[in-house]
């Protein structure tokens, strides 16, 4: 994925540490999940309700994080 987005100069979708860390050393812009989530919503492609559910089903999914960034997560919809 990540040689793709370097090919293409494109963005990667990454939620591994590791390779978030790997992007940066190469300079492939990148964002998580999450990210896509909120521009996605902020683009009027699904709403604030839908959000909120798809993320409450990552979360039910094995998805983690912490209580700061689920607290960041939720003002970003405000």
């Amino acid at each position: 994925m990540l040689a793709l987005a370097y090919e293409l100069k494109g963005i990667a979708l990454l939620d591994d540490e590791e390779a978030r860390g790997m992007a940066k050393i190469e300079g492939i812009e990148h964002h998580g999940t999450i990210y896509l989530l909120l521009r996605m919503m902020k683009m009027g492609l699904v709403t604030k309700e839908e959000t909120l559910n798809g993320l409450d089903e990552m979360i039910h999914k094995g998805w983690r994080c912490s209580t700061e960034l689920y607290a960041d997560i939720l003002k970003a919809f405000k």
